[in-house]
């Protein structure tokens, strides 16, 4: 039976307290990481992840999966805040300018079944905040989540010295925690935690679903 040890959120809400803001005028140096970043992300990627389930199910499964990503143009990132309830316009011009907008689609290849799971979504990400130590912090889009069906407005928090971005997304049971490491320009290491959502929101601790996985850029396509 495979047990989990309990991993402690990339952002906890009722623990972590942020550096100190700055402008982002001052924080050239982060934008131009987090722009190099995002700039890696486009092409086609390849994930072998293994994913542990808590108990009751305490399990362990292995998946497959080829991910297609496009950069959004301006008008398409503006149709994802607009599906979210956003506009473009209320953001400042350092924002407009440091957005950045991708579809990504998807087939996965599940252990435990048969048939692919193809889906697509559109995202996009809007820096808020730039902090000490290069951190920039924001909001990101999707115009259809994975857990449900609905478009998703969650947060996002961005290690300019690590290439690290991580994507906190509260759905109606579970807050998911999904890291995504730049290793190089084609090898990217992803953590992904759900935590059973908690009445109160100001706290996640309880494990559910732990995923693991490398991803590869490369024109060869693993699931088809």
């Amino acid at each position: 039976m495979t047990s989990i040890t309990t991993v402690q959120p990339a952002i906890s809400i009722a623990k972590t307290g942020l550096p100190s803001s700055i402008t982002f005028e001052s924080s050239q140096q982060s934008l131009r990481a987090f722009s190099s970043y995002f700039e890696c992300m486009t092409g086609t990627w390849n994930s072998e992840r293994t994913y542990h389930y808590a108990p009751p199910d305490a399990k362990r499964e292995d998946s497959q999966t080829t991910f297609d990503v496009v950069r959004l143009t301006p008008t398409q990132i503006s149709e994802v805040l607009a599906t979210n309830g956003d506009a473009t316009a209320s953001f400042s011009a350092h924002q407009q300018h440091n957005t950045h907008g991708f579809n990504v689609s998807f087939l996965t290849r599940m252990a435990s079944q048969s048939e692919l799971v193809r889906a697509s979504t559109n995202l996009a990400f809007v820096p808020n905040s730039a902090h000490e130590a290069g951190l920039l912090c924001g909001n990101y889009y999707r115009d259809l989540g994975y857990e449900e069906s609905a478009p998703i407005k969650a947060t996002f928090t961005f290690e300019c010295a690590r290439m690290e971005l991580t994507m906190t997304t509260f759905y109606t049971k579970v807050v998911s925690v999904d890291q995504i490491s730049l290793i190089n320009d084609t090898t990217r290491l992803r953590r992904i935690v759900n935590y059973r959502r908690p009445p109160d929101d100001t706290s996640f601790e309880e494990v559910v679903l732990v995923g693991f996985g490398i991803e590869r850029k490369g024109e060869q396509r693993l699931v088809s």
